[in-house]
């Protein structure tokens, strides 16, 4: 599937290798595969469940290319971070103080560090069609850690490597279906608008396992999580642009019509987080988000992402979250 994704394809053949050290690796993509009839069987009824798919999401208002309200659907996020003790800077796991499940809880990568645990905290506020609802939820369950957390050492740090080898994600969820046309609209007016904000060699070190383009996963409420932006937790202003980017795009995807990634050099550049490659085409995205009629509503928060892109000011992974999103109490002063 990432195959042809990246290949511009929505079906196809593709012929996979591997390698004397067990990597897969591509060796050819066919757009119009011959197909025998277990096969061509396999395809019709893929495609007729899918068809079966849209017709409802046809009945919703998602797909009707002519609307210009936004239709009904919720938005959700996970966003990650993690924990290290400011005095020791190592990492401490998130299972140390969160549960698995709930509000307030671990990703399920599991490391060993010494011992086996769970390094990553999430937050999963209530799913919401509003994005500044969900930002208040984050705010929420932010606290709600905060309380789970008592020793005033541990740092917490989001952004997009608080660790070598750790990168943290800001998963954010569509009561949709995942079609191509959306994840391409979100891999280039949100998950680039991201690159120019982010730290590019960690951007880079990231993209080894994580953050490849059109990354998403299924859910069972029968939307999809996108998964190739960072975690925006870093600031509230980070946070509250994601959402309502996200929002915007998923409202008007059907107008959003740019593709960076129509030029092979483009997803190399994006793998490599090459930000002077974008930096010039960077106006016209964003002259198409204003074009938009829900923009209006969110005009404040997407803004304040452009602004930091125009100053080419990129967020710090060495912050502690909890100073910028104002949880920590302040110091009272000794008497003389």
């Amino acid at each position: 599937m990432k195959a042809l994704y990246t290949a511009g394809l929505d079906v196809g053949a593709v012929e996979i290798g591997i390698s004397s050290r067990g990597t897969l690796y591509v060796i050819n993509i066919n757009a119009c595969p011959r197909m025998g009839r277990a096969i061509a069987s396999a395809y019709a009824k893929h495609i007729q469940a899918w068809v079966k798919r849209m017709e409802v999401y046809w009945a919703k208002g998602f797909l009707t290319s002519f609307m210009h309200k936004c239709p009904s659907y919720l938005l959700g996020a996970d966003p990650e971070f993690a924990l290290r003790d400011a005095r020791t800077g190592r990492m401490i796991f998130a299972s140390d103080y969160f549960p698995m499940q709930g509000t307030v809880g671990c990703d399920a990568r599991r490391v060993k560090v010494g011992r086996s645990g769970y390094p990553l905290a999430e937050v999963r506020p209530t799913p919401t069609e509003c994005p500044l609802e969900l930002y208040e939820g984050i705010i929420k369950a932010l606290r709600k850690a905060n309380r789970m957390v008592p020793n005033p050492y541990i740092q917490w740090r989001a952004g997009t490597l608080p660790f070598s080898q750790l990168p943290v994600g800001g998963h954010i969820h569509f009561s949709m279906l995942p079609t191509s046309p959306l994840l391409r609209a979100l891999d280039n007016y949100l998950a680039v608008i991201f690159l120019m904000l982010e730290n590019p060699a960690a951007a880079r070190s990231r993209r080894r396992k994580y953050g490849w383009l059109g990354d998403y996963r299924r859910k069972t409420h029968g939307g999809f999580e996108y998964r190739v932006i960072p975690s925006w937790l870093v600031s509230p202003v980070y946070a509250r642009g994601a959402l309502c980017l996200a929002k915007v795009i998923g409202c008007h995807w059907h107008r959003l019509r740019y593709d960076f990634f129509a030029r092979p050099e483009a997803k190399l550049a994006f793998r490599q987080a090459d930000q002077e490659y974008f930096r010039a085409e960077i106006p016209t995205t964003m002259a198409h988000i204003r074009s938009l009629p829900t923009y209006q509503n969110y005009a404040n928060e997407i803004e304040a992402l452009f602004r930091y892109i125009e100053q080419n000011k990129r967020w710090r992974t060495s912050n502690d979250i909890r100073r910028t999103w104002r949880l920590l109490r302040p110091r009272r002063r000794r008497r003389a």
